[in-house]
């Protein structure tokens, strides 16, 4: 599958959880003591659900107030013609 198929929200989400993993990894591995390795994939599991979740709705939200947007200029362009014809 191609990376400009794959739905926006989706890619921004992948592209997060990535960069959020290197950091934790990056971070665990020169700066922490005591650190359970067993915790890291469920830890970058999470993120990813949780920034999903966030993402997806976001988008979807997004998407709803550019139709009401849209619905609002094209009632707004009729009345604007109504009122030029009469």
């Amino acid at each position: 599958m191609k990376w400009k198929q794959i739905p926006r929200w989706l890619r921004d989400t992948i592209s997060v959880v990535v960069a959020m993993s290197v950091l934790l990894v990056i971070y665990d591995a020169f700066f922490a003591k005591h650190v359970n390795w067993a915790l890291v994939p469920l830890q970058i599991v999470v993120a990813f659900l949780a920034v999903g979740v966030w993402s997806f709705f976001s988008y979807r939200s997004q998407q709803k107030r550019q139709l009401a947007e849209a619905q609002k200029k094209a009632a707004a362009e009729k009345r604007q013609q109504q009122r030029q014809e009469q």
